[in-house]
């Protein structure tokens, strides 16, 4: 995945918490603890090739720059996997994950 997945997932489960959905302080922080344990091993710097994807998928979607860029990264990584899910919450960005054929979950249609 892309590097800035990192903060992305921060950003969205800060914004969690601070709605009030039931997520506290202290199990956000948890979470953010563990995701930057995983971070260095697992999340690469973006490749111009990534990029160039980014902006194609940005002329076929209705997509913000990050997005295209987080969609661009999973669709590389659903060639070596699969099975991938890609977890969004954005009405258009599930939309063109979903055009592009990858499965997708919302958190934000649970509790």
């Amino acid at each position: 995945m892309a590097d800035i997945t990192r903060v992305e997932v921060a950003a969205a489960l800060a914004a969690r918490q601070r709605a009030g959905t039931g997520l506290t302080l202290g199990e956000r922080d948890a979470l953010v603890r563990l995701l930057a344990r995983h971070a260095t091993p697992e999340y690469h710097a973006m490749s111009g090739t990534l990029i160039d994807r980014a902006m194609d998928l940005r002329q076929c979607h209705r997509l913000r720059g990050y997005d295209a860029v987080q969609l661009a990264s999973a669709l590389t990584t659903n060639m070596l996997l699969p099975a991938l899910t890609f977890v969004a919450a954005d009405d258009d960005l599930i939309t063109a994950a979903r055009a592009e054929g990858i499965l997708v979950e919302n958190p934000n249609v649970h509790p």
